[in-house]
């Protein structure tokens, strides 16, 4: 369970039209009733395993909640309050959890909590509620924090009464949405369909781009392969296919992105990926999808030094491709596998 909330957490972060910069948490609670939330500072497209997460005794830490008369305190004290309930509650005192802590321990189950931009291009200001009042609940915009979780507190305990069911999802104006299931692929299924279903209904979405989806099918079928984790994030389109796909022509191509963008489709990902590897030993770095380049790494960092050096590599080969002569295969397989450059990637 922890492997597949990890898994979804790096879906998540390596979408821009999901969570933007080191926004949006995931969380899940287990039998013995912890809650596991993404840790302050942790970006979701890094996540590996459960040692991301801060680990809090949910128990005690919804029965201290729910025996606050939050009403009866002014703001300044509440979220004093708050910070100390998850202050006693924390069991990783090296992780402070997320801001969102307590709006995690009270909805049941997996639970992520992203900043998806068609919610926020088409709810902030309480646009369109009308079209969605059975299926989601809508919280007023309300400050990050305990303000936040107390207004969806309400907000979800409303929904259930006037409809006798949980919302599909709860929206939170100007500011994003919340999804739980029982389980963190569950989760994930219903936040694509909830974004599907608001586009769908609304139309005209300047948001939903096939890219991200495209880069999620991208490390999807690389972990899969390689059973290591990794984050896909697209880059601009390519004007010629034909002349940024040929070789690296300096070292750092080599190092960065191996022998070179693969060019493919979303069907032929995995055979071709395959063929990749048996030409230059390594696996591409650089995919080409429908005209659009997607840089993979090991972490989004690391994704995005992929992508700095394809720029250059992209740049001069479309302006200059007669005058480049590319690295010799020989040349490519031997940097490929240079102790000192293999060590410089890790870095």
């Amino acid at each position: 369970m922890f492997n597949q909330l990890a898994f979804y957490s790096r879906r998540i972060g390596e979408r821009f039209d999901l969570v933007q910069a080191g926004g949006g948490n995931t969380s899940i609670k287990d039998e013995d009733g912890h809650l596991y939330v993404k840790a302050s500072g942790v970006r979701l497209s890094d996540i590996v395993t459960i040692t991301n997460f801060a680990k809090l005794d949910n128990r005690k830490l919804t029965e201290l909640f729910f025996t606050v008369d939050w009403e009866s305190l002014d703001r300044e004290k509440r979220e004093s309050k708050a910070n100390e309930i998850v202050t006693t509650c924390n069991l990783t005192l090296d992780k402070r959890p997320s801001i969102e802590t307590l709006l995690h321990a009270i909805c049941p189950g997996t639970v992520f909590h992203t900043h998806p931009l068609i919610v926020l291009e088409f709810f902030s200001g309480g646009k369109n509620r009308e079209q969605f009042n059975d299926i989601f609940a809508f919280v007023s915009y309300a400050t990050p924090g305990i303000e936040l979780t107390l207004a969806l507190n309400k907000s979800r305990n409303e929904f259930i009464i006037r409809t006798g069911h949980e919302p599909k999802a709860i929206i939170l104006e100007n500011h994003g949405m919340v999804v739980y299931d029982d389980n963190p692929e569950l989760t994930w299924n219903k936040t694509l369909l909830v974004l599907e279903k608001i586009d769908s209904t609304i139309g005209n979405s300047i948001s939903i781009e096939t890219k991200y989806a495209t880069a999620n099918k991208i490390s999807m079928v690389m972990e899969n392969l390689f059973h290591l984790p990794c984050v896909t994030i697209p880059l601009k389109k390519v004007n010629d296919t034909m002349k940024v796909s040929q070789r690296p022509f300096f070292p750092d191509g080599v190092v960065f992105f191996g022998g070179g963008a693969l060019v493919t489709r979303e069907v032929d990902l995995t055979t071709d990926i395959q063929k990749y590897l048996k030409e230059f030993t390594i696996p591409p770095k650089i995919f080409i999808i429908e005209s659009i380049a997607y840089a993979n790494g090991s972490n989004f960092t690391k994704a995005n030094e992929i992508a700095e050096v394809w720029e250059l590599h992209s740049t001069i080969a479309e302006a200059n491709a007669n005058h480049i002569v590319s690295l010799e295969k020989e040349e490519i397989l031997y940097l490929s596998h240079w102790e000192a450059e293999k060590y410089r990637k890790e870095l």
